[in-house]
């Protein structure tokens, strides 16, 4: 019986250490996320063929790369990294040209997606770009795996002219 207490006793320590450390952790990975945010255009904007996007990234952590990618609504799982590498980020505030495009797609919907990724899939990204422009072929990539920690946020607009 007294092993059983003792096992018991054991086991209620290592669970409450166990949930302490998980706040711990929790905490931690609370402060050390980032926060993406548009700035301009203003969400459902009508845009030309393309156009700066602006924003404000904060808590960028070390081996995180913001990239902006954008695709027309109606393609889900097609997308096309845009700037033409990482979006570089100066006093939390960033500036991508972004393409919206052919002239068959006026009166269509865009998304534009502000993501981190680890350094990994950075150096996927950059080196798409890098094929894309030697052989001037620009297929669309599949989303890219991204820090859960940090914001994704997701802007909207409506291609009006070419």
């Amino acid at each position: 019986m007294k092993f059983f207490a003792l096992t018991i006793s054991i086991f209620t320590i290592a669970g409450v250490c166990f949930l302490c450390g998980a706040g711990v952790d929790a905490a931690r990975a609370e402060t050390a996320a980032c926060k993406i945010s548009f700035t301009s255009p203003a969400q459902n904007a009508e845009v030309g063929s393309s156009g700066a996007v602006t924003g404000t990234a904060d808590g960028l952590g070390k081996g995180h790369h913001l990239w902006l990618l954008a695709h027309p609504k109606r393609l889900a799982k097609e997308w096309w990294p845009q700037g033409g590498d990482e979006t570089t980020v100066e006093d939390q505030k960033w500036d991508v040209l972004v393409y919206y495009g052919s002239k068959d797609d006026i009166n269509k919907l865009f998304e534009v997606v502000a993501v981190v990724v680890d350094d990994g899939v950075n150096k996927e990204l950059t080196d798409w770009f890098e094929r894309s422009k030697a052989t001037n072929d620009y297929r669309p990539i599949r989303f890219p795996r991204i820090v859960k920690e940090c914001e994704s946020p997701r802007l909207v607009v409506k291609k009006t002219s070419h």
